[in-house]
């Protein structure tokens, strides 16, 4: 009897996946390192001189409503909802 070739069962091509997911991997990685760190404006740095951020800040007192803690001003007065005094946050 003549045995029909296209009802063999082929083997899975572990050697053709393996390839193509280190491939991909390997574009992946290369795709996010060229994103990342050439883009524009260079790689962001957390190195600058943060002395002078800090001695810019000056202390204010903040007050807000024990009701109506959405309700926050730089200044003592009343709740502009319920009328009760401000109180420092």
């Amino acid at each position: 009897m003549n045995r029909n070739k296209t009802s063999e069962k082929m083997p899975f091509p572990f050697r053709a996946v393996f390839l193509t997911a280190i491939i991909t991997l390997v574009l992946t990685v290369g795709a996010g390192y060229f994103l990342g760190y050439h883009n524009p404006h260079g790689p962001t740095s957390q190195t600058g001189d943060t002395e002078n951020l800090f001695e810019e800040v000056t202390e204010t007192t903040l007050y807000t409503c024990g009701m109506h803690p959405w309700i926050i001003t730089e200044e003592p007065g009343t709740c502009p909802i319920c009328g009760m005094n401000l109180t420092p946050k």
